[in-house]
C-alpha cells in the first residue's frame, strides 16, 4: 500500500500518494473512504498484520463444520477423502488470489462484492449483497444455536446427571444468552476487524486442543471407548469407496469447507498494509494450517472409531474431561465466528439498501447511508446492526429450524461467492490484459462453481 502523507493546514487537508489506485469516491460506486486525517491514521495504527489476518481467515473457515469432516471420510474412504481434500484447498486459494487482486485493484478500506460487482457488472450488484447477506447471516445464527446447544453438555460432564435437568444453568436459554449477550453481540458492534484477530487467536488455539484430542483418543493417550460396554472401535476402515451417492453428498463438505470468499473484502479492509502479496501470504498460510488440521481430524477420527464415527467427532467420545474442553472450545469457536461472519452480512445489507436508494434517484442520499463517518451512515450502521442482531437472537432463542435455508445458501450462496464470482468479476475487470493466463483460467473456474452449485444442490435436496 502506498504511503500517505498529511498535511494540515489551518483551513484544509491535503492529501498526497506516491501510487495511484481507484479513489472509493467517485460517481460509479457507494463506497466512501473518509478523508478525515483521523479517520486514515485511525484505520491504519489499528490495522491488521499478516497474523492477525491469517488468523481472521482460519477462525472464519473453521466453525462447526471441522466436527463432520471424520463422518464424511467414512463416507468416501480415506485417500479419496484427501484426494477431494486437497483438490477443495487448491480450488480455494486461486478464487482467493483472483479475490485478493480485485480488491487491490479497487483499493481503499471499503471494498465489498457489491462495489466489485458496480466496477464489473452492475445489474449483479444487488445479487452479490444479498448472497452475501443470507449465506453469513443464517450461519451466525446456526452458530449461536449450535453453541448454545453444547454448553449444557459441557456443563453436565463436569457437574455430574445428579442435578435437576431444570436448573437454569442447564439450559439453552441461558447460555445463549451468555454466548450472544456478552460475546457475540457486543463484537458484532465493532465497525472494523482489527480487534476480532485477538479473539480468532484464542479461537485457534482452541481448534488446536481439539485437533490434539482427536489425535490422542486415536493413538489411546486417552481411551475412546471409556465407559461403553460394546467394542466402539470395530467399525471398518476402508481406503476408497466407489458410492456416487456419498461421493456427491461429501464433496461439499471438503471442498466448502475452506471457504472465506464471503468475508474476504472485510478481511482485507481491515489489513494494515494492503497489497496482493500481503493477502495472498496470509491466504497461503491460512489454506495450509486448515487442510493440516482437517488432515489430522478427518483421519485420526475415522480410524479411531472407522465406520462407527459419529455425524458429530465429539460426539464420539465418552463424557471426559479433555473432550468436554473441546466441547466447551467449539462453543467459543462458532460464538467468536459470530461477529466475523456478521460483520460482512451487515455491511452487505446497508450497500444493498444504498443501492436501491441509488436507484429510487436519491443518489447523494442513497451514497451517504453506505458510509458510517457521516451521520445517516453511522446512524444506519448501528440500526441495522442491532436489528440484525435482535432478529439472530431470536431465531436462536425459538430453536426455529433454518436448516433448509442454510443449505440453500451454502450451495448457492458460499459456491458463487468462493468460485463463479470471482471469477466472472476477474475476466471483466481486467479485460485490458487481453486472453492473459489469470483470465484464460477464470473460464474453467467460473464453470466449475457451477457445477459444485449443482452437486451442492442436489447432495442437500435429493
Amino acid at each position: 500500500m502506498a504511503v500517505t502523507n498529511i498535511e494540515i493546514d489551518e483551513s484544509q487537508v491535503k492529501l498526497e500518494s506516491n501510487k495511484s489506485k481507484p479513489q472509493d469516491v467517485n460517481g460509479d460506486t457507494l463506497s466512501i473512504q473518509s478523508a478525515g486525517a483521523d479517520a486514515l491514521n485511525t484505520e491504519i495504527t489499528h490495522g491488521s498484520g499478516i497474523l492477525g489476518t491469517v488468523m481472521n481467515m482460519t477462525n472464519t473457515i473453521i466453525g462447526s463444520g471441522i466436527l463432520s469432516i471424520p463422518y464424511s471420510t467414512a463416507q468416501v474412504g480415506w485417500v479419496l477423502a484427501l484426494v477431494i481434500m486437497f483438490f477443495g484447498a487448491t480450488l480455494t486459494m486461486f478464487g482467493l488470489h483472483l479475490l485478493n487482486i480485485i480488491a487491490d485493484r479497487m483499493g481503499g478500506r471499503k471494498t465489498s462484492f457489491g462495489d466489485a460487482c458496480r466496477q464489473s457488472y452492475p445489474w449483479l450488484v444487488l445479487v452479490a449483497d444479498l448472497l452475501v447477506f443470507f449465506t453469513l447471516w443464517a450461519v451466525a445464527v446456526i452458530y449461536m444455536t449450535i453453541a448454545s446447544g453444547i454448553l449444557p453438555d459441557v456443563m453436565r460432564a463436569f457437574i455430574g446427571d445428579d442435578v435437576s435437568a431444570d436448573v437454569f444453568y442447564l439450559q439453552t436459554w441461558f447460555w445463549l444468552l451468555i454466548c450472544w449477550g456478552c460475546f457475540a453481540a457486543p463484537l458484532s458492534m465493532l465497525k472494523s476487524l482489527w480487534f476480532l484477530a485477538y479473539t480468532s487467536m484464542a479461537a485457534v488455539i482452541c481448534v488446536l486442543w481439539t485437533a490434539f484430542v482427536v489425535f490422542a483418543y486415536s493413538v489411546n493417550i486417552f481411551d475412546p471407548c471409556e465407559g461403553k460396554s460394546i467394542n466402539c472401535q470395530d467399525g471398518d476402515v476402508e481406503a476408497v469407496m466407489w458410492d456416487f451417492g456419498a461421493i456427491m453428498r461429501a464433496f461439499p463438505v471438503f471442498v466448502l469447507g475452506f471457504c472465506v470468499g464471503p468475508v474476504l473484502f472485510n478481511i482485507y479492509n481491515a489489513m494494515d498494509r494492503q497489497t496482493t502479496k500481503r493477502m495472498d501470504i496470509s491466504a497461503g498460510c491460512t489454506i495450509s494450517l486448515v487442510t493440516a488440521l482437517y488432515v489430522i481430524i478427518s483421519i485420526c477420527g475415522y480410524f479411531t472409531y472407522g465406520a462407527n464415527v459419529g455425524s458429530n467427532i465429539l460426539d464420539s467420545y465418552p463424557i471426559s474431561v479433555p473432550a468436554s474442553i473441546a466441547r466447551l472450545g467449539t462453543a467459543f469457536v462458532v460464538t467468536v465466528s459470530y461477529p466475523l461472519l456478521f460483520h460482512a452480512s451487515r455491511d452487505s445489507i446497508i450497500h444493498a439498501c444504498g443501492t436501491v436508494v441509488v436507484m429510487c434517484g436519491k443518489k447523494e442520499q442513497g451514497i451517504a447511508l453506505t458510509d458510517s463517518s457521516t451521520k445517516s451512515g453511522n446512524i444506519m450502521f448501528y440500526i441495522m446492526a442491532i436489528i440484525l442482531n435482535i432478529v439472530a437472537f431470536a431465531f436462536a432463542y425459538f430453536q426455529i429450524d433454518i436448516n433448509m435455508l442454510l443449505s440453500i445458501t451454502g450451495a448457492i450462496g458460499t459456491v458463487n461467492l468462493s468460485f463463479t464470482l470471482p471469477a466472472a468479476i476477474y475476466w471483466k475487470m481486467f479485460e485490458e490484459d487481453g486472453m492473459s493466463l489469470l483470465r484464460i483460467l477464470c473460464i474453467p473456474f467460473g464453470i466449475f462453481g457451477v457445477v459444485a452449485m449443482c452437486i451442492s444442490v442436489w447432495a442437500n435436496f435429493f
